[in-house]
């Protein structure tokens, strides 16, 4: 059986800014839930690896990532919504 997980949202530009305006630049459709997939993604591995806690924790599971791992993570999340590099 696999799990399902559907979401509807509303998004005021007021709420995140920065936000709308990513998810603003996709028609509606496919490629709207896309991004906002990735970025979802992108910021749960820039969240501490101790805030992280799996739901099951079985005998092939790894361990959690160090906190080096976890502040590289955060600043590579950080910089995919930095300004862009002036050439």
């Amino acid at each position: 059986m696999s799990s399902v997980m559907r979401i509807s949202l509303v998004l005021a530009r007021e709420d995140n800014p920065r936000l709308y305006d990513e998810l603003a630049q996709f028609p509606k459709g496919q490629r709207r839930v896309n991004r906002l997939r990735t970025l979802a993604y992108d910021g749960l591995l820039g969240l501490p690896a101790a805030a992280v806690v799996p739901l099951r924790v079985g005998a092939g599971d790894s361990a959690p990532a160090s906190s080096s791992m976890a502040s590289d993570r955060a600043q590579a999340s950080l910089e995919l919504f930095s300004e862009p590099i002036a050439e």
